[in-house]
């Protein structure tokens, strides 16, 4: 791994998250972030929607970028510095990420982009894939859960791993998703407000290009 880098919050995963992805082509783990860390995002997220900073996300890519709420309903806000003790968590969850794929699963990983996610209730994101066609430079996908939805139903992120049956995942809070970006998925309707933290490993070097 690069040098002074922490890589402590990696350090626990790095065998299961090698052994399932090569086998599955997803990983998760629950309470992968501590309930300090967990409520550290949560309230970073907080701060953004009171500031009305999150704004209503898109599908598409340069002209043909539209916002079209037949398709997905949620809220953004891109995280492009990483100076605050909540977004330096961040730098640590997706550069360590960055780091462990690129010399595990030798794959050619450049960058990370990353957002946080908000959907409000009735929100979700029908089936789609994270890897364009037109720019397939996003390889890994990862969300990291933020909310509290232990006792509801909805919001679940669901894999269609293709001639296997869907995979659910329940989006309870610290609990991570790394998954190959040309799984198709989707985000289930929404019975509360669901809030999570979402980004991409890129081969690319090109940021800025949010799509």
């Amino acid at each position: 791994m690069e040098n002074n880098f922490d890589f402590s919050i990696w350090s626990p995963h790095q065998e299961s998250f090698i052994a399932d992805y090569c086998h599955q082509s997803y990983w998760s783990r629950e309470s992968f972030l501590n309930p300090e860390q967990t409520q550290l995002l949560l309230q970073e997220s907080l701060k953004l929607e009171e500031r009305d900073a999150l704004e209503p996300a898109s599908i598409g890519k340069g002209l043909g970028k539209e916002r079209n709420t037949t398709i997905r309903t949620d809220e953004i806000y891109w995280i492009d510095t990483f100076q605050t003790e909540a977004t330096q968590l961040v730098y640590q969850i997706y550069e360590g990420l960055r780091l462990l794929a690129k010399k595990e699963l030798y794959l050619p990983l450049r960058r990370f982009e990353c957002h946080f996610s908000q959907y409000k209730p009735g929100g979700y994101y029908r089936k789609h894939r994270d890897r364009h066609q037109v720019m397939p430079s996003r390889l890994l996908s990862c969300v990291v859960y933020l909310s509290d939805m232990k006792r509801v139903e909805g919001g679940e992120l669901v894999l269609y791993p293709e001639g296997a049956e869907p995979i659910v995942i329940q989006p309870t809070p610290g609990r991570i998703i790394v998954f190959d970006s040309e799984l198709e998925h989707e985000v289930m309707p929404c019975t509360v407000h669901r809030r999570s933290l979402t980004g991409w490993l890129r081969s690319d070097l090109h940021p800025g290009l949010n799509i």
